[in-house]
């Protein structure tokens, strides 16, 4: 039997991305985007940081929108096409580089506990295929 608050329950999608031009270079700038259903609510340039800096840092950004925009008894399904990313927010793969552990220990602890992430294919991340193709800034 269902409660009437489980009825009101609502599953929400929000896809991330983050990238780096020039990586690895001096002159590297990462941009980060955030899609909420088919809505994108953060679309920035993120200045001096690695691809990889930029996956978890559009991680964080979708953690903090959540926290602050989305009901708690709703549910949230995170995408990102970062394996590295997804897997290390979730202690499934444990990283070798110290920045970058402590980068998703400082992310990992900001999942809301209506939140859960996975990895999707390129093809298919909303927040991905804006980056890939440099669509304006909304």
């Amino acid at each position: 039997m269902t409660t009437k608050k489980n009825k009101n329950k609502k599953v929400h999608t929000v896809y991330v991305d983050g990238g780096a031009y020039n990586n690895g270079k001096a002159n590297q700038k990462a941009r980060v985007c955030v899609v909420h259903e088919n809505e994108v609510i953060i679309h920035e340039d993120i200045g001096n940081h690695t691809s990889n800096e930029a996956e978890f840092i559009a991680i964080e950004k979708a953690f903090d929108w959540i926290s602050k925009n989305i009901d708690k008894n709703d549910v949230v399904v995170v995408f990102s096409d970062s394996k590295l990313a997804v897997n290390m927010v979730k202690y499934i793969w444990q990283g070798q580089i110290q920045r970058i552990k402590d980068l998703r220990d400082k992310v990992a602890n900001k999942l809301p506990e209506n939140t859960i992430i996975n990895w999707i294919y390129r093809d298919f991340n909303k927040a991905g295929i804006l980056l890939e193709f440099n669509l304006p800034r909304v």
